[in-house]
């Protein structure tokens, strides 16, 4: 079995910047033929761009998550559809034990910092992207497709990659022109980052603030 794998180096701008890939270093498990699985524990940031693209899944793996609408529609109409989406975010984590990092809620597009402590980033993002899609489609009294497709996962390894990621990830409405602050923008977990209020507790942050240490607020 032959794969091509398409590899991507992204700027410090589009969230972290991933060294040439070594497949000598790299161990392939093939359980049926059409199953790839890197088992080796990469220490690289990596994003394949195939027709269908390669999933590497382990545990405690660290990815950055987006997905936007179809034709670069909204996939966000009205607080509701946030507050739904949050929410769905809320409980897919705790069902499929999965820790979310960061995330930022843009009209046509969301940006997650995800861990996976059982390896199952795709199962999680299925049912996020399903349930969320059958609830817009309901609510608004739409049906078919509403994203542009499967997500896009970019595997991230070395932590210091974690902090860029995050300031990347919360900047986004400031980059967009929706702010001039990054504080009155809601529809993100920056707010969380700087709350010591139980409603924050699900946001996987203790240790992300332990790199940052002290001056939370100065360091975002």
């Amino acid at each position: 079995m032959t794969c091509f794998l398409g590899i991507k180096t992204l700027s410090p701008e589009k969230s972290l910047r991933a060294p040439v890939l070594d497949l000598k270093r790299v161990k392939f498990r093939l359980s049926k033929p059409s199953s790839l699985r890197l088992t080796h524990r990469l220490p690289f940031s990596i994003i394949f761009s195939m027709s269908r693209s390669l999933r590497i899944e382990y545990a405690d793996a660290w990815y950055h998550v987006m997905n936007r609408g179809r034709r670069d529609e909204d996939i966000f109409a009205d607080n509701e559809d946030l507050e739904t989406f949050l929410k769905l975010l809320r409980e897919g984590a705790e069902l499929w034990n999965v820790k979310i990092g960061a995330y930022c809620l843009m009209s046509n597009h969301y940006h997650l910092l995800v861990q996976t402590p059982q390896g199952n980033l795709s199962r999680f993002m299925r049912h996020l992207n399903g349930i969320y899609t059958q609830r817009y489609n309901r609510s608004h009294r739409s049906d078919g497709q509403l994203f542009r497709g499967r997500y896009k996962a970019i595997l991230v390894e070395e932590d210091r990659y974690l902090l860029e990621l995050i300031r990347y990830i919360h900047r986004n409405p400031l980059r967009a022109g929706m702010v001039d602050d990054i504080d009155q923008y809601l529809w993100s977990s920056h707010p969380g980052y700087l709350s010591a209020e139980k409603q924050w507790d699900w946001l996987h942050k203790e240790f992300i603030l332990a790199m940052l240490g002290s001056d939370t607020r100065k360091k975002f």
